[in-house]
């Protein structure tokens, strides 16, 4: 389906069950039988724009179908609540035997279970592509290792830096193909996969609201667009598009039967490369960072509104973060600016970080010399 007819499809199936997409067109006057260039007009919702959304029309802020009934619901970074429907499966399970998942993989899932989607998706997906799944999530790395073992895994899905930790505690493990994403330089971490303990690694891309709509092909390591999704990528300050090739922000338009995306704003800063892949298929995308004040660390999306709510709990005045990267891993450093009450010790200081950041930190510290009310995301990975 081409893009203008994947919006014109969306429109003429959702604007009259789905709320929030038909406030959306209300707001450029467009009404059945306009032209179909009138949908290019149509804002962007941007997921730094949910919270709010969700807020004003709990809990789902007007964006689920009449009669949509989600197979789950979790709560994401930021506070923002996402349903999972049928076709996130799907496409998923589709993408997974694209990367030669199947019948005779026993699959160490190593994505969380609990309140974030990628666990339960990943695993529903595995269960309809064949797999047998070890439900594993962030454990223990020496229990997981003793479980991978036990039960024969020969695959895995989770981020690469998490399967070369269990390497590291047991290289006789018998995994040989995974899908390994959600973190930033992952591809330095699957080709030593490869070259080491001989793991074909997948790399994936997606969000909380699509499910996972990009794998990379066999040929080239290239990502590719699931063919359910169309892509735009937009100057985030004007949300026009970019020439072909340009950085911006990725928008995309999905159709999900009863939880649809049109022209959503991912906050991912991209580059989508027009030319053809040695695959076959053209365009391939390069994720370059965020274009809101978040930052990926560590498997998770971490949001400037997460490090507030985190200042105002331990009563602070400011705060700064500086990732980094050492041997594959992440780092993440925390600076407080003390409040006008001391602050607390570092044991709570430590437990409020999790609580609102869902991570957690390798060191905080106070500093005095912090701006008052800023709150600073430093990412040092970038080079």
């Amino acid at each position: 389906m081409s893009g203008g007819a994947l919006l014109r499809h969306l429109v003429d199936t959702y604007a009259g069950s789905v709320p929030e997409i038909a406030s959306r067109l209300a707001a450029t006057g467009w009404a059945r039988g306009s032209a179909d260039d009138a949908l290019g007009r149509v804002p962007v919702l941007r997921k730094s724009e949910l919270a709010r959304v969700q807020a004003a029309h709990p809990p789902w802020g007007g964006m689920l179908g009449d009669g949509c009934v989600p197979v789950a619901a979790f709560m994401s970074s930021g506070g923002i609540v996402e349903p999972l429907v049928p076709r996130m499966v799907e496409r998923l399970a589709e993408l997974l035997r694209a990367a030669g998942f199947g019948p005779g993989h026993t699959v160490l899932n190593g994505f969380g279970y609990h309140v974030t989607p990628a666990g339960l998706l990943f695993h529903e997906a595995l269960a309809h592509a064949g797999c047998t799944v070890l439900p594993g999530g962030g454990q223990n790395t020496a229990i997981l290792v003793d479980y991978a073992q036990a039960l024969g895994a020969n695959a895995f899905v989770g981020i690469a830096s998490h399967l070369k930790i269990l390497f590291e505690q047991q290289p006789a493990l018998s995994i040989r193909l995974a899908m390994a994403g959600a973190e930033p330089h992952g591809d330095s971490i699957r080709a030593a996969l490869l070259q080491q303990h001989g793991v074909r690694s997948v790399d994936m891309y997606g969000f909380a609201e699509a499910g996972v709509i990009a794998a990379s092909c066999a040929e080239a390591g290239a990502l590719h667009f699931h063919a359910d999704a169309l892509t735009e990528v937009l100057d985030p300050e004007t949300d026009l598009g970019v020439p072909a090739g340009g950085e911006g922000e990725l928008v995309v338009s999905l159709d999900n039967p009863g939880f649809p995306l049109l022209r959503f704003g991912t906050g991912d800063r991209v580059r989508i490369d027009p030319a053809r892949c040695a695959c076959g298929r053209s365009g391939s995308l390069q994720v370059l960072g965020r274009v809101d004040p978040s930052v990926r660390v560590k498997g998770m999306l971490l949001h400037a509104s997460q490090l507030r709510r985190f200042v105002a709990a331990v009563g602070g005045a400011a705060v700064r973060i500086e990732v980094t990267r050492h041997d594959d891993r992440d780092g993440l450093a925390v600076t407080l600016r003390p409040g006008s009450a001391p602050l607390p010790g570092a044991l709570a200081l430590e437990a409020a970080f999790r609580e609102a950041c869902r991570l957690r930190a390798d060191s905080i510290e106070a500093d005095l010399a912090l701006t008052a009310d800023s709150c600073v995301i430093d990412d040092r990975r970038r080079g």
